[in-house]
């Protein structure tokens, strides 16, 4: 429950993003529905992506290690 009150997560559930389940039986629903449609929410998640990532390359690992290495 504290990582909804986070303010870019709060931006998640605003925009429809993703669910947040308040018990058990909600959980198992929203991943079914997920797992049974992939493409539930694909364009809201995919646009909440480019507005919170700051690169999509694939090396974020990496920057993270160089970043860490030059700290030592």
């Amino acid at each position: 429950r504290r990582w909804l009150n986070l303010d870019h997560a709060k931006q998640i559930w605003k925009d429809g993003c993703a669910k947040a389940a308040r018990n058990k039986e909600e959980l198992l629903r929203f991943v079914r529905a997920y797992l049974e449609n992939p493409r539930l929410d694909r364009e809201k998640r995919r646009l909440m992506v480019l507005e919170q990532s700051w690169k999509l390359d694939g090396n974020s690992g990496k920057r993270i290690a160089e970043f860490l290495m030059s700290m030592l």
